[in-house]
């Protein structure tokens, strides 16, 4: 099949194709897609040093797209773009300045100071200045984890905060962090690498979310699927919204005839 002739399925992770375990149905159909010559394209917010890589290998992935920032397909890497160390000196010292609790994503792990943020699972720096090192700590994006007044209760960041950092960075809120990349990456921008290198038609491409950070990628044109418990901002711009969770993938894949229905 010619590339221009074949199906791209771009899948967010965590909430799309991920919810502590693989639907059934949802990696039987994806398999099927496989088997179909189509092609998978692992699509994360996540940063490849923050990838689950354990999870990841019961789907046979032709690419991954990770933080917006960097891009492998076929196994060769075709786009990265890590924070320069002036970068980083800003970054660190708004976070010194306004005590922000931030981690840092990177190209081969994930990085915080010491003593903030209980629940993680990556590398505690009792130095955080050591990422000024940016050859052996490349950092592709970092997220502000807001401060818990009670449970389930968050504060923003310091407004201040924010506006020094979106002179330089994209900064998207959530309900607990903020996620801070780069200007000239995303979703979006690899998405339309792969496509534009693989000579893809976007008519062909299909794009599965569930947050904000999935909302440049629906923007460009493709098919888009959100899960049902995505904002509103992104079920807008889908063709097909679905209503179940772990198996939403594959009752979208059913819904545009790729699979036939799974007992």
């Amino acid at each position: 099949m010619e590339n221009n002739q074949k199906k791209a399925f771009f899948f967010d992770f965590d909430g799309t194709l991920w919810f502590g375990k693989y639907g059934e149905k949802t990696l039987k159909a994806i398999l099927k897609l496989k088997e179909q010559g189509h092609l998978l394209v692992y699509n994360s917010g996540r940063s490849k040093g923050n990838n689950p890589a354990e999870r990841l290998k019961p789907v046979p992935f032709d690419a991954f797209l990770c933080g917006g920032c960097n891009a492998e397909i076929f196994g060769e890497v075709v786009f990265r773009k890590d924070f320069s160390k002036e970068q980083m000196q800003k970054v660190l010292k708004i976070e010194r300045d306004f005590d922000l609790d931030n981690l840092y994503e990177g190209v081969v792990g994930v990085y915080k100071r010491r003593g903030i943020l209980p629940v993680f699972n990556g590398e505690e720096l009792d130095d955080i200045s050591v990422l000024l090192d940016v050859k052996t700590y490349p950092i592709s994006k970092f997220c502000i984890i807001k401060k818990e007044r009670e449970k389930r209760q968050y504060l923003p960041a310091p407004k201040e905060a924010i506006e020094k950092l979106s002179d330089e960075f994209d900064v998207i809120e959530f309900s607990n962090y903020y996620e801070v990349t780069q200007k000239g990456t995303g979703k979006d921008v690899l998405c339309k690498l792969l496509i534009q290198k693989l000579g893809l038609k976007i008519e062909n491409c299909y794009f599965f979310g569930d947050s904000l950070n999935d909302l440049s990628a629906f923007l460009l044109g493709g098919n888009n699927v959100a899960i049902g418990h995505s904002p509103d901002a992104l079920k807008q711009k889908a063709q097909f919204i679905t209503t179940l969770e772990e198996d939403g993938i594959y009752e979208a894949l059913h819904h545009f005839g790729f699979v036939e229905e799974i007992k």
